[in-house]
């Protein structure tokens, strides 16, 4: 069965745990629903919340700029066929339009990219990677082949063995799907 991603950006919390609750009643899973609220974790935990959930770079920027200005975003894995019932849902719960508020936040001096990514990008270690004693940065481990060996172990690498490093491969982004302007919809990759 194919599965699909949606995503929608509400004002409030709450707003968003009604889309949530309402989607749980049309039989989406609780645990294939994530809401991500501000203020819960760092700029840069968004920011790879988000990735995580291979939600492409554009939109993922928009997101994580939505949730530092006191928004929340709802995203869900949905199968095709769950497909029309959790727009509808979705839509019903009228979520923000997060191409009109991105534009409005490009007209006050926002340049479109959220400082969440560098921020994850320069301090995030992934799960089950221990920093080495020359410490993580920017998804690149170096250090003892020992680390390198231990990220292979729990992540896709692509690694170089003659400089010690490897260079964990984020998954490839989610292709998004045209839908009304309120919710996104993307086919997982």
């Amino acid at each position: 069965m194919a599965e699909l991603q949606i995503a929608a950006l509400f004002e409030t919390e709450d707003h968003a745990r009604t889309a949530q609750d309402s989607l749980a009643a049309t039989g989406i899973a609780l645990d294939r629903i994530t809401v991500l609220v501000p203020g819960a974790e760092n700029a840069g935990a968004q920011w790879g919340a988000l990735k995580d959930r291979q939600i492409p770079d554009d939109d993922a920027h928009a997101y994580a700029e939505a949730i530092d200005r006191g928004h929340t975003v709802l995203i869900a894995i949905i199968a095709a066929a769950e497909q029309p019932a959790a727009l509808a849902v979705l839509q019903d719960a009228r979520p923000l339009n997060l191409d009109a508020h991105a534009e409005s936040w490009r007209a006050e001096g926002w340049d479109g990219v959220n400082a969440g990514e560098a921020d994850y990008l320069l301090h995030e270690t992934p799960p089950g990677v221990a920093e080495s004693s020359e410490g993580m940065r920017g998804g690149l481990i170096t250090g003892d082949y020992g680390t390198v060996g231990a990220a292979m172990a729990t992540q896709h690498a692509d690694t170089d063995i003659l400089r010690g490093t490897a260079h964990l491969a984020r998954p490839a982004d989610a292709v998004r799907i045209d839908t009304p302007e309120d919710v996104r919809l993307y086919t997982l990759a």
